[in-house]
């Protein structure tokens, strides 16, 4: 019996951990706090409590990815966009926490993968090739699961083995899972203890004749407003935070 291409696939990546061919994120600079293989010992509270809450956990890590800023959350973040499904299309903007569970509790796989892809992706965080490699396991045992499942319905002497595999697939599936949301947690943690202690330096109050020319000019620009309406806008989106300006 031939073996399915994308199981050969998966295998040859398990062993190799090389990148995906094209993949950009490849390019990225930065490296991740820890890897996979080492997040249950480098964040041990936060594997455990992936193992037993899952779904409680995967919410949370969204939340963090997002810095808190649940205003921009979209279902999966636009990363399993196809013809007939586009994120933010959902009325996720008016119910995002509800959204965000939901998300969790159906679609748990593509749920952390998105998270991962997101901090990656903001923090231009390159892949390392340790967490290729148990990717590729997970995938691997999902499709073994699969295939044997299908056998096991043309032949009754294969039914132990295909729970055997499943039973298999699902541990992998829940210890790289919890593998995953520890090392955002970690990555996070990190990046705002770093925030933190390196702490954006304060523009100093302007003294009073600075603040008279402030409102001179800013007068002379509403006076213009009428002939030149973009400086308005210019100086609104001037004042708007970096996530928002970025967004737009």
């Amino acid at each position: 019996m031939a073996v399915p291409w994308g199981m050969v696939t998966a295998f040859d990546f398990w062993q190799s951990g090389d990148p995906i061919p094209g993949d950009p994120r490849q390019g990225y600079t930065n490296e991740w706090q820890t890897g996979m293989c080492y997040a249950p010992c480098a964040n041990p509270l936060c594997f455990c409590a992936a193992l037993v809450c899952p779904c409680p956990s995967a919410c949370w890590v969204r939340r963090l990815a997002l810095g808190g800023a649940m205003q921009y959350y979209k279902c999966c973040q636009g990363y399993y966009d196809c013809m007939c499904w586009k994120a933010g299309s959902l009325g996720e903007e008016n119910c995002p926490e509800v959204c965000n569970a939901l998300e969790a509790h159906f679609c748990f796989g593509c749920h952390i993968s998105s998270s991962r892809l997101l901090v990656m992706d903001t923090r231009n965080i390159k892949p390392d090739p340790c967490d290729n490699r148990l990717i590729a396991l997970n995938n691997t045992l999902v499709l073994l699961s699969c295939i044997c499942d299908i056998l096991a319905m043309c032949f009754e002497e294969l039914e132990i083995i295909s729970e055997l595999v499943h039973y298999l697939s699902e541990i992998v599936s829940a210890l790289v899972t919890s593998c995953m949301i520890a090392q955002i947690h970690k990555e996070v943690r990190a990046r705002l203890a770093w925030s933190s202690a390196h702490p954006r330096t304060r523009t100093p109050a302007p003294s009073l004749w600075k603040r008279q020319a402030c409102v001179c000019h800013l007068l002379s620009r509403l006076l213009l407003f009428a002939q030149r309406p973009y400086e308005l806008v210019w100086y609104e989106t001037s004042c708007m935070p970096d996530l928002v300006r970025d967004s737009s």
